[in-house]
């Protein structure tokens, strides 16, 4: 190799050395800006929409998540998060009638089917807890629940105030119940309509209504983010989210109301009741998230502080109410408020009633520890 080679060899070297930094540079600057870390962000807020634990089934993707803010790459739509749960005979159902109840967007005045052959029940059960503090922890988090419950926290309530306080919002507005009275529920029936009278906007509408008839100023957003692609859904409701921050600062606090998918291992659906002041009320369960799995979350303690002194109020309140709290490494877009709370109100077994009665009873319970009561 001559001495001319050498030099041209040399030179290509530092020019490619040169792009790359460069480049990097570049990437770096990128990941800087405020949309970019945004939109990361958002995607991982959602990822895994439950973090895998033992009680759940499916998962996400964070590297697809990934891959669809860089690249544009759609991942795979999930299908719903579902937990499961033993076996448990029928017996255990408290109903007795055998009927069917067709899909909610049938129509209302649809006749009611008989057990068909490809059923299965819908199983009256209890899985409240018995200890307020416990988490259903799937992330490498620690968090100190006592300390957490005991610290101090300001609910920033001002009676004088007419500024909305609270967001009510949904994620999955087009999550749907059973029929009133159902006992069993056809194999591929559908679980989510866009019919507002009887998805989460409707429960949404009594909880931000309950909220007002208690002196705590409320908005409700009705958007279904989910319509069009559930696992684009937490990223147009963070786009929502930020919308709403920014044109009312005063919101502090984020309810993301939804609704679990509950199943036993023999295909028969749970319907988690509790029984208070006479009427079925759908059992509740609070899941907070975490920075574990890349979001932008550093004060996510505080979110949970808040969902710890929510829990431990309604368990003395309603003991046989509340479930275990899920905590998760995702965020679930719980980073733009400190008093943000995904909240499950019971599960697609339950009937469109028993999740207002919880959601009327929720709202009264937020209203009076906002307040101080």
């Amino acid at each position: 190799m001559n001495k001319h080679q050498k030099r041209g060899r040399i030179k290509s070297l530092l020019l490619g050395l040169c792009l790359i930094a460069g480049a990097c540079s570049c990437f770096v600057l990128l990941l800087k800006a405020e949309p970019i870390r945004t939109r990361i962000s958002d995607y991982l807020s959602y990822n895994a929409f439950y973090s895998p634990s033992p009680y759940q089934r499916r998962g996400f993707d964070a590297n697809a998540l990934l891959g669809k803010a860089f690249f544009g790459q759609t991942p795979r739509e999930p299908e719903e998060p579902i937990v499961i749960l033993p076996n448990k005979t029928t017996s255990e159902n408290n109903n007795t009638d055998d009927k069917l109840s067709p899909e909610w967007n049938i129509s209302e005045n649809h006749p009611v089917k008989t057990n068909p052959t490809k059923s299965y029940p819908i199983i009256n059960c209890d899985i409240s807890t018995d200890s307020p503090l416990l988490l259903n922890n799937s992330t490498s988090k620690r968090p100190d629940t006592e300390l957490l419950l005991a610290s101090a926290y300001d609910y920033g309530y001002d009676p004088e105030s007419t500024k909305p306080l609270v967001l009510v919002i949904h994620t999955h507005a087009t999550e749907c119940y059973s029929r009133e009275s159902s006992t069993y529920f056809e194999e591929g029936s559908k679980t989510r309509t866009v019919d507002d009278r009887y998805n989460m906007v409707a429960v949404g509408d009594v909880f931000t209504k309950v909220l007002e008839e208690n002196g705590v100023h409320a908005l409700h957003c009705t958007i279904l983010h989910d319509e069009n692609s559930y696992s684009d859904a937490y990223s147009f409701a963070a786009a929502s989210i930020r919308e709403y921050i920014k044109e009312y600062p005063s919101i502090k606090y984020v309810f993301d109301l939804h609704r679990d998918s509950i199943v036993y291992e023999s295909g028969a659906k749970a319907r988690p009741v509790s029984k208070i002041d006479g009427k079925d009320a759908a059992q509740i369960m609070f899941v907070s998230g975490t920075d574990a799995g890349g979001a932008d979350f550093p004060h996510w303690q505080k979110n949970l502080s808040f969902t710890l002194k929510l829990t431990d109020k309604l368990s003395k309140q309603y003991p046989s109410l509340i479930r275990t709290t899920a905590l998760r490494g995702a965020s679930y877009n719980q980073q733009y408020t400190e008093g943000s709370v995904l909240v499950e109100i019971g599960s697609d077994g339950n009937t469109l009633s028993q999740a207002k009665y919880s959601a009327e009873i929720l709202a009264k319970a937020v209203a009076e520890l906002i307040k101080g009561e």
